[in-house]
């Protein structure tokens, strides 16, 4: 039954009526759909299927139609939007070597904003859809992937679809160990692998991506701002897709040395091969270089090779007390060399030499430019690498363990500090800025991972200028500083909850086949009452300075749920940001069992989704349509 109600925008209406029923034992079938006085729909059509031991899924298609104004309006006053949503969940064994799972979640970027009543789809900006393909073989070293992948920003309306992508991975060999190998030699651990890596993507809004699709080698025309003005520009579809494959051979072995350092030397070859390259020319009269699409097979190559050598160095504090506390400090430098040619070089003919400016400006620009599998890269590369990382562990006798005389290990043992460290390297072959800026890390965990803290940061050494230049001066030299601190994030997480109820509980292990069939379909109506209160809180610092401005951003993002009583419930889910002095998306929902029935109320007070919902309904999930709904939600006028 439907419900019914006005919308100030889209008239009286009928939400959600419709039909279910059961095609055969393995598939169903549901018809449901939104009617509004002023002309607006929305049709859903979804089933559910199964067949034990082979395959399990359900399929969901949505349609929406929303006008506003009337056809009589003035001009921009009145227009229709159409949107559409699909599902796709799919989970099958075709045999022991052969699996295809399907995760589909796509559509129009304001489906979720005009249609939508579930806080988690609203809140969701990015969305990822996947359709893969494995397949191994018997008594074989190689492994087959085929995934099509699509990805979705519902805030640029900008959608990326793979069409396909292939993998073809083989597992390491030992070419110089061979069956009847003597004795173990340095060259015996010389191992490569192969992988060969296949990409057709299309990158596009939305709203062009049918029209593409649907004559890939046509013309498509959209709107350009170029120096502040706004024109339409006619361009190939075929620009918009980007192939290309790429053959990938890495060599690699592992050598220990004076008997506690550990040297990593290894050799890396890509073969790319492209079905277009960019072609360039100067434009005199718009005083700028134009870039074309020559579309025929091109291919180009890349090699480089390094060594690294790392140890792990103990030290430890401590023993004394009744406790015998003891901390252990690792110390884990790092250093290594990494060489790369320079293949912007004519030699190898990737790049092509072209004038940039009216002065006569030549510089070399990349024919296979925006790659999908990448590219060759300009500038030799003569670097040392460093890092360094840090550890502290810490172990004592608990007072009970070190009574008893039984237990072979009485200590507790955790970690104090999971991480912190830092890591550069310094280019020899570069002309300018040799030093890269260093990366600082912190992370640790604590209380049984309850809390868990982490720092990300970046420090510049080189000077800035007055107005935000970065110049090639070390800041030590100019100012007699270090440096600065360029970025750095601070993320601070943790996940309290009670102990469970004691005695026996409807859980996951004692349900019956029927119940657990109606959880994985109606998971978002099942509360937990085995907890009884759960906690999530988080709150993210980030810090930037360039040189001439200091930003800092602080947000706390809090969610959780409590019982009040054993049939009582209460959650929530908000957020603040401390910068904007505003709070974010904020919900609350309360829910009471009442044995055969249940009563649940859903609360958002302000913003965009300011609305409410109370509902007493039957538990039963093939009475679940008996129910007495109040509401009003965003799109209501009273």
């Amino acid at each position: 039954m439907p419900t019914y109600g006005e919308s100030a925008d889209r008239g009286f209406f009928l939400r959600n009526g419709g039909y279910y029923f059961a095609l055969n034992d393995h598939v169903d079938l549901l018809f449901r759909g939104d009617i509004f006085s002023k002309g607006g729909y929305r049709l859903e059509v979804g089933s559910a299927y199964n067949k034990r031991y082979k395959y399990e899924g359900n399929f969901q298609v949505e349609y929406g139609v929303q006008r506003f104004g009337e056809r009589d309006d003035p001009e921009g006053y009145y227009r229709r939007e159409t949107n559409f949503w699909v599902r796709w969940k799919h989970d099958q064994v075709i045999n022991p070597q052969a699996t295809l799972q399907a995760n589909v979640n796509a559509g129009s970027s304001n489906y979720f904003k005009r249609n939508t009543y579930n806080e988690q789809e609203y809140l969701s900006n990015t969305l990822k859809s996947t359709v893969n393909f494995s397949q191994s073989f018997a008594n074989s070293p190689w492994r087959l992937n085929l995934n099509v992948d699509q990805s979705q920003n519902t805030q640029t309306k900008q959608v990326s679809l793979d069409l396909p992508s292939l993998t073809l991975n083989r597992t390491r060999i030992f070419p110089f160990k061979g069956k009847n190998a003597v004795g173990s030699h340095w060259y015996h651990n010389i191992g490569m692998n192969y992988t060969m890596s296949l990409r057709n993507q299309i990158s596009v809004p939305d709203s062009l991506l049918f029209k593409i699709l649907s004559d890939p080698t046509g013309t498509i025309q959209v709107q350009e701002i170029k120096r502040g003005d706004t024109s339409l520009v006619t361009k190939n579809s075929l620009d918009y897709f980007n192939s290309g494959m790429v053959h990938n051979i890495p060599i690699s072995t592992q050598l220990n040395v004076a008997k506690y350092i550990n040297l990593q030397p290894s050799i890396g070859y890509r073969e790319y091969w492209y079905f277009r390259t960019k072609e360039y020319a100067y434009d005199g009269l718009k005083n700028e270089v134009i870039s074309t699409y020559n579309y025929q097979f091109a291919a180009a190559r890349d090699f480089n090779a390094s060594v690294n050598a790392s140890t792990r160095i103990y030290g430890k504090f401590g023993g004394g007390g009744s406790r015998g506390t003891i901390v252990r400090h690792t110390l884990q430098p790092t250093v290594g060399y990494s060489y790369k040619p320079d293949f912007s070089d004519p030699v190898w003919g990737f790049f092509q030499t072209v004038q940039t400016d009216s002065t006569g400006k030549m510089e070399r620009l990349n024919r296979f430019a925006g790659g999908i599998q990448g590219a060759p890269s300009a500038g030799e590369q003569q670097s040392i690498n460093f890092g360094i990382n840090n550890i502290l562990e810490m172990k004592y006798r608990p007072k009970v363990a070190s009574q008893d005389s039984t237990v072979k290990d009485p200590y507790t043992r955790f970690t104090l500090l999971d991480a912190f460290g830092l890591s550069g390297n310094y280019n020899f072959a570069a002309e300018s800025f040799n030093l890269s800026p260093i990366s600082l890390v912190a992370r640790t965990n604590f209380l049984n991972n309850k809390f868990n803290f982490q720092a990300n940061g970046t420090f510049d050494p080189y000077a800035v200028t007055a107005e935000g230049l970065r110049i090639d001066t070390f800041s030590l030299v100019r100012d007699g500083s270090l440096g600065r601190m360029s970025s750095m994030t601070f993320t601070f997480g943790t996940t309290l909850s009670s102990k469970k109820n004691p005695g026996p509980q409807k859980t996951a292990k004692n349900a019956t086949p029927q119940e657990l069939s109606d959880l994985k379909l109606y998971r978002d109506l099942y509360v937990d009452f085995d907890v009884p209160w759960h906690l999530n809180l988080g709150t993210n610092l980030i810090y930037s300075n360039t040189g001439i401005r200091k930003d800092t951003t602080l947000t706390i993002n809090t969610s959780g749920d409590f019982n009040m009583t054993p049939k009582w419930k209460i959650g929530f889910t908000t957020g603040y940001d401390v910068t904007k002095n505003d709070f974010s998306y904020t919900s609350l929902t309360l829910y009471r069992d009442l044995h055969c029935w249940e009563m649940s109320m859903t609360w958002i007070p302000f913003g965009d989704r300011k609305s409410y919902n109370f509902t007493i309904n039957v538990k039963s999930s093939t009475l679940k349509d008996l129910k007495l709904t109040k509401r009003r939600d965003w799109q209501d006028r009273f």
